[in-house]
């Protein structure tokens, strides 16, 4: 059948379970011979009972930046006209020169000229391939060999349980510790293959520190923790877990800059102990402590410390734990409207439009992931429910056949057809969830995103916040009537600030283009991931179809068999 069937544009015929995975252009599913066997026509093996496993979750909890979401109900053709029909631009529009204020700047040339593998795409390039191609390898245990456009690949091995100190003096717990193995052909590494041992905490402070030190680039979801201690050592949350690490680090692996980082580097090569390491240590910046900052907060009240932060202080978002006066003084700025009073760039503009669709996006992901569990669910039910009246059916024809009805034959044949059937709806269940699963994928992927554009947001707010503080001490010494002292203070204070408002542009200007950047990508690779999951949801759905169709026809031809 597979000449008569569906074909994509690689030639590849769905029907076909058994030649060629249904999803093998864009995942890493490994076809299991005995589904494949009976749909190229092996019908001996007895249908197995369908798993309930649930494989998509939805969160109810939307919050819109537009009100008018919900007003109106959504509809699941919403996110596919949104991904491949939004005329979405290629490059996004320049940062004015000449602008008064914010007077943002290009990025220096020096931030594009830096020595990475691969070059920092120009805008309008992705900045990492789709999610899809970024899927787990190493559950079979082989190492893939580096093709000319993989120059690090990071593969995640089953996990040693180990004992060390808990919380709890004398008292001790165990843990999984992750070993990490890199093959890689870029020179910065000391060796072209290497392997350490990591916790799970350990790929939680990797997340944070990059999102700390790469602010605006779209840090890739990690694996979430997990409150139940109990769930931690059975042995399918510990495959998840390692599989979700594999898959973090391996995007970490494929970005243009957050793959070529220190952090990461070092987060991959460092023997030992990772939080111990100098090297992981000295990349952290120092934190003082809220007691520490709330000192430094009441001496700033009292006029016996500067309140102006410093160039270095400014390119980096306001934490109560460093600076609280500085927290407190930018929310007020924001309550008072300073953001919506600025002039705001086109770049700016286009970036907050992005924000809401993103949003928007957010929204019907969670719409989609819904109903995609739904329809797993339903189709699991119409599985158990065949494979059950088979052998109901099956049962009824031994009876028949017993009692002397001579009718056994026709029931016999029936729940063959129906176990056939069961099983085919169970292969199809398992297909066709394997390439949704995507939407998940992309729906993890979106706090990720929404946090980038929310610390570009908080630059700008830094930088109106000392326009505003400059403006007032300019105002005060176009007034006069202030003491010698004081006016020479201001004098000091206007400096400063002249200073940190400098870097503060720079630093919004550099995040407000790695926004940019990373959209452009992300919109681009989700929308070849969407394009492949809409062609093959399809591609599966007609196979399905016609082979139940033949399926029910051999059916019919048992049964009309046994009647004559």
């Amino acid at each position: 059948m597979s000449g008569e069937g569906p074909q994509n544009d690689d030639g590849y015929d769905p029907l076909s379970f058994g030649d060629t995975d249904v999803g093998q252009s864009y995942s890493t599913y490994v076809p299991d011979p005995h589904h494949d066997n009976f749909l190229q026509g092996d019908h001996s093996s007895h249908v197995a009972a369908a798993s309930t496993t649930t494989f998509f979750s939805a969160n109810s909890a939307m919050t819109s930046l537009n009100p008018s979401i919900h007003t109106r109900k959504a509809s699941s053709g919403d996110l596919a006209d949104m991904v491949l029909n939004d005329p979405l631009p290629e490059t996004f529009p320049p940062l004015p020169r000449n602008h008064q204020y914010p007077a943002v700047s290009a990025m220096p040339a020096a931030e594009t000229s830096i020595a990475r593998y691969p070059p920092v795409p120009a805008p309008g390039v992705p900045l990492a391939p789709p999610l899809s191609m970024l899927t787990s390898s190493a559950s079979n245990g082989t190492l893939p060999t580096l093709g000319p456009d993989v120059r690090l690949h990071v593969t995640v091995e089953a996990p040693i349980k180990q004992a060390g100190p808990s919380g709890i003096p004398g008292v001790g717990e165990f843990y999984m510790v992750y070993p990490v193995h890199s093959r890689t052909t870029l020179s910065t590494f000391r060796s072209s293959e290497f392997t350490t041992r990591r916790r799970f905490k350990d790929v939680v402070a990797l997340s944070e520190l990059l999102q700390m030190l790469h602010p605006g680039y779209f840090i890739p979801p990690r694996p979430h923790r997990n409150a139940i201690k109990g769930r931690r050592m059975q042995p399918r949350f510990i495959e998840e877990r390692r599989a979700g690490i594999e898959r973090f680090l391996n995007r970490l692996a494929a970005h243009a800059v957050l793959g070529r980082s220190e952090a990461f580097q070092v987060f991959l090569e460092q023997e030992g102990d990772l939080r111990s390491s100098p090297a992981w240590q000295r990349l952290h910046p120092p934190t003082k402590g809220l007691a520490r900052s709330t000192v430094k907060f009441l001496k700033q009240m009292v006029g016996q410390e500067a309140t102006v932060p410093s160039p270095i202080d400014v390119t980096k978002p306001a934490q109560v734990g460093v600076d609280l006066y500085r927290v407190m003084h930018e929310r007020v700025a924001a309550m008072q409207g300073a953001v919506k009073m600025a002039p705001v760039t086109p770049l700016e503009q286009q970036l907050r439009e992005e924000a809401a669709k993103i949003e928007e996006m957010r929204r019907l992901l969670t719409f989609m992931t819904g109903k995609a569990d739904e329809w797993v669910k339903h189709s699991n039910e119409q599985s158990t429910i065949f494979a059950e009246l088979g052998k109901v059916t099956q049962g009824l024809a031994v009876y028949e056949e017993a009692a002397g009805y001579h009718t056994g034959r026709l029931e016999a044949s029936l729940g063959e057809g129906l176990l056939k059937v069961s099983k085919l709806s169970s292969i199809t269940m398992e297909h066709t969830a394997k390439h949704l699963a995507h939407l998940h994928d992309y729906l993890s992927y979106i706090p990720s995103v929404q946090a980038a554009l929310h610390h570009r947001e908080n630059a700008l707010l830094t930088s109106v916040t000392l326009e505003v503080d400059l403006s007032k001490r300019r105002v005060r010494i176009d007034a006069g009537g202030q003491s010698v002292a004081r006016r020479a203070q201001t004098y000091i204070e206007i400096t400063q600030l002249e200073a940190s408002l400098a870097a503060a542009r720079s630093e919004y200007s550099k995040v407000s283009e790695r926004n940019a950047e990373e959209l452009v990508g992300f919109r681009s690779n989700m929308r070849a991931d969407m394009v492949a999951v809409v062609k093959e949801f399809a591609l599966v759905q007609v196979a399905s179809a016609q082979k139940a169709q033949q399926l029910w026809q051999e059916t019919l031809h048992a049964l009309n068999s046994a009647s004559a």
